[in-house]
């Protein structure tokens, strides 16, 4: 069972793909974008999202 649904939004393919394993290797389940077209691709709600969203 997945603990929460991240999305990581790194332009370095070698950091995003690292950050993507070490995730999935803890249980989290991963989406990964390039830029932040992407992720809004990807997570349209995060526009208009009412949710207080967490971000590093």
């Amino acid at each position: 069972m997945h603990k929460f649904h991240v999305l990581i939004i790194e332009d370095e393919k070698n950091i995003r793909n690292f950050i993507s394993k070490t995730l999935s290797s803890q249980g989290y389940r991963v989406s990964c974008a390039a830029t932040g077209n992407e992720a809004l691709s990807l997570a349209p709600c995060l526009v208009s999202c009412p949710v207080p969203c967490t971000a590093l």
